[in-house]
């Protein structure tokens, strides 16, 4: 029932115009958008109606609780980027948080060097890049299907953030992974200056030349273009990470550094084709979520996905990511 339904959002969709900036490709990708299910986002300020705390007063570095007041379900996505309580925070699954409702949510750490106070409620920051984001997805994948929970793997997120924050000669007191954004504005400011949201766009495949780096699909393009900025943020820190690494390499060899080639993704819509393929041929395990919906996950050989389905029709979001060449030669991991 998943997979087919999964399937045929994928099959729906037209790709639009590649907008590209440097060796950054996006794809918008279009189609219909469904008027339900109705719901809030994250704000990236305080929200007196929806407040993510702590979950009890010594707090718990694995979980929040989100406390919604309004009249309205709140949608959060796997990735985001929570600010302030006694850490930062990144969610590991999507998660479509009830009306009036109090619930606990499953987290991780992106910021190992604190665990002290700075807020009581946090608010929403932007989307953590790509890199983090598959990993927590597979990991967190192995913990549903293993232990039927939603936890992800602390240490190896902590050691993606290192990489990141290192990769680009980014100080940060306590190893906050918000850090690099702040450090990197001006140029993740241009970024968005350049990449805007086409209008009726539900999704976008991201590239890195020629390598696709995720895919991320909505039901409705509304949701699509209020992520839109965090979204962009989350893509450009990866890639300026990569650029910072490839410039490096080029140092150390003694090259000059010169313009950053214009190598846009070659043949995107073959990767596409192979994504499609890989979630309509790959059985889905389906979880009870945290919130509204069913937790459905798929990792292959190639490809480690999520999905939030509501009311077993409609896919929330769903976000694909290739797997690293180290993982394709493991064991592979099916879930059935």
């Amino acid at each position: 029932m998943f997979t087919r339904c999964i399937a045929e959002r994928l099959r729906s969709l037209e790709p639009g115009k590649m907008q590209t900036r440097g060796s950054l490709a996006i794809l918008p990708l279009f189609g219909a958008s469904d008027p339900q299910p109705e719901y809030e986002l994250l704000r990236s300020d305080a929200d007196a109606k929806v407040l993510v705390r702590e979950s009890s007063a010594h707090g718990s570095v694995p979980e929040l609780v989100v406390e919604n007041r309004s009249g309205r379900r709140v949608l959060i996505l796997a990735g985001e980027h929570l600010l302030g309580a006694k850490q930062n925070r990144v969610v590991n699954t999507d998660l479509l948080i009830p009306a009036r409702s109090k619930r606990k949510i499953p987290v991780t750490c992106v910021e190992q060097g604190r665990w002290h106070s700075t807020s009581e409620s946090m608010r929403a920051g932007p989307m953590t890049p790509p890199s983090i984001r598959a990993l927590n997805a597979e990991a967190v994948s192995r913990n549903a299907y293993a232990r039927r929970c939603f936890d992800s793997d602390q240490g190896a997120v902590w050691g993606a953030v290192g990489k990141v924050l290192c990769g680009m000669a980014i100080r940060s007191p306590s190893s906050a992974l918000s850090d690099a954004y702040r450090e990197r504005a001006e140029e993740l400011d241009e970024v968005r200056e350049e990449m805007h949201v086409p209008a009726g766009a539900v999704g976008v495949a991201v590239f890195y030349g020629s390598d696709l780096i995720a895919v991320d699909i909505f039901d409705k393009a509304a949701t699509l273009g209020r992520f839109w900025d965090r979204l962009m943020d989350g893509y450009s820190m990866d890639w300026l990470a990569r650029r910072a690494a490839e410039r490096a390499k080029r140092r150390v060899r003694g090259e000059p550094g010169g313009k950053e080639k214009e190598d846009a993704a070659l043949e995107p819509l073959d990767a596409i084709e192979e994504v499609g393929e890989a979630l309509e041929h790959t059985q889905w395990a389906a979880y009870p979520s945290p919130g509204e919906g069913y937790d459905c996950r798929m990792s292959a050989r190639r490809h480690t996905a999520t999905a939030l389905v509501w009311e077993e029709r409609i896919v929330v979001h769903a976000q694909v990511f290739p797997l690293a060449k180290r993982r394709r030669r493991e064991e592979e991991f099916a879930v059935v």
